[in-house]
């Protein structure tokens, strides 16, 4: 499962810091362990950012750790060249992605990328790979449309217009994830 998450100017430092203790919530909640599931960290704003690869920790406890050291990026809002390069890097081998189980992408966002049709390639071509793709979009000026585009389905789109509230949804986020294994 890997995490990927706006850290562009349109998210801005306060609400930033509010997907992080999403993320913190979410990766608590999950089994993580070297023959269970696996947790990778990307963020991006004008450029993507791993900030760890899906192999790297084996526990809970170190992932929880790492995801405090992220940084606010800010810059512009490159989802579609996050996409990407979340398929093309995140997911690949020699980041500890394993071809034997489901890969899954939950992209947090204000949904607010600086080109929608990029993006949107870039959310089918991670599909044509098996990524599955959840959108979760924080705030109240949600591009729904683009969220949309980056998800699977519009089921797999949640949403909150209150990022503060954005931790009421980490339980509908996961079982969507469940759900597209």
């Amino acid at each position: 499962m890997a995490f990927l998450v706006d850290s562009s100017a349109s998210v801005g430092p306060s609400d930033f810091q509010k997907l992080e203790t999403f993320l913190k919530g979410a990766i608590s909640r999950l089994d993580v362990g070297a023959d269970k599931v696996h947790v990778g960290l990307m963020q991006y704003g004008s450029y993507p950012s791993i900030t760890f690869p899906l192999g790297m920790y084996s526990n809970r406890g170190d992932a929880l750790k790492a995801v405090e050291k992220m940084n606010y990026m800010g810059g512009s809002s490159d989802a579609a060249g996050a996409i990407q390069y979340m398929t093309d890097k995140l997911f690949g081998a020699s980041s500890g992605a394993r071809s034997n189980v489901p890969r899954i992408a939950i992209v947090l966002t204000d949904g607010n990328s600086n080109n929608d049709a990029s993006t949107t390639s870039a959310a089918d071509k991670a599909r044509q790979q098996n990524i599955g793709m959840i959108a979760v979009g924080a705030g109240s000026n949600l591009q729904t449309y683009q969220l949309n585009h980056i998800a699977d389905s519009p089921d797999k789109v949640i949403t909150v217009s209150d990022v503060n509230n954005i931790d009421s949804i980490i339980d509908q986020v996961l079982q969507k994830a469940c759900q597209s294994t």
